[in-house]
């Protein structure tokens, strides 16, 4: 629009409805707005962290469309089963792929801390999968977290919750209503060596087998930037225990993130996200580092 000496312009901006052709950033590169549309589903991570969970799939339940997730594991801390397309094979694996922050996750969705989620974005039709070629059939989940600004103060943070688990416990009788009981069956005629015939003796089984049990979560990290870079560390901490004794999960969690300019050509920075969890004696440790 030419000024023409104008002191005063009004311009209207008119809605096209004619869009399909914008171009929308995914995974490693670009592609047409009519191919992702209705393929992609995304939640922020401060809607994640509205509910005290032990990984993101137990978070994203029931949240988002077109991804089935479902615990097949009471341990504490197990993942869910996701699966965004389908069961498509009986002796391949149906779980999705982990890309997080543009790389490849080689370990499990509950190696990474949910405090530290920006967003979720899950893509879960072909044309929108096709980037990430074969590891992309099952359909890929891309996880983005949180990172330091250019020029920003140094901030720290700390988040974190505990709470107590208990579970419910069956009502039970007294020893003489129970042989009482056997007694009118005529279930009591011969009793063993080692069975109580006064009714004298109660002892609640449910009481001396589960335990009182805990989750706790805490968080810290460091955020801040300079002129030509930021960074982010931080350090968590998750336990979660079941009333079941000697079934229990523990979680550490460091992260870590570096963006810093050289000059005006060279910009380097990594990215790091390392784990080491404990479950019901079991160790597992992983270490992903990311250089660029």
């Amino acid at each position: 629009m030419s000024i023409n000496n104008q002191s005063n312009i009004t311009i209207t901006l008119v809605p096209e409805p004619k869009s399909l052709t914008d171009v929308i950033v995914v995974g490693y590169g670009s592609q047409r707005k009519e191919a992702v549309t209705g393929s992609v589903a995304s939640i922020s991570g401060a809607k994640l962290n509205e509910i005290p969970s032990a990984n993101i799939a137990q978070a994203l339940q029931g949240r988002v469309a077109g991804a089935e997730l479902a615990q097949t594991s009471t341990k504490p801390g197990a993942t869910m089963q996701i699966r965004i397309r389908g069961t498509r094979s009986i002796n391949a694996s149906n779980d999705p792929l982990i890309v997080l922050d543009g790389i490849p996750f080689g370990g499990t969705i509950a190696d990474i801390s949910l405090d530290d989620i920006r967003s979720v974005d899950i893509l879960k039709d072909a044309s929108a999968t096709a980037i990430y070629g074969s590891r992309g059939a099952n359909g890929v989940i891309l996880i983005t977290t949180k990172k330091g600004s250019a020029g920003q103060e140094p901030q720290v943070a700390y988040s974190g919750y505990h709470g107590a688990k208990d579970v419910l416990k069956y009502p039970m009788m007294q020893a003489g209503k129970y042989l009482a009981l056997r007694k009118r069956a005529g279930l009591n005629k011969n009793p063993g060596a080692d069975e109580d015939t006064t009714g004298k003796t109660n002892t609640d089984w449910q009481h001396l087998f589960y335990r009182p049990a805990a989750v706790t979560n805490h968080d810290i990290s460091v955020t801040g930037g300079t002129q030509k870079g930021s960074y982010k560390f931080g350090v968590g901490y998750y336990r979660d225990e079941a009333p079941v004794p000697l079934s229990q999960y523990n979680r550490i969690s460091l992260r870590g993130s570096l963006d810093q300019g050289i000059g005006k050509l060279f910009r380097v920075g990594f990215t790091t996200n390392n784990s080491y969890s404990i479950t019901d004696g079991a160790n597992k440790v992983y270490l992903a580092i990311a250089v660029v």
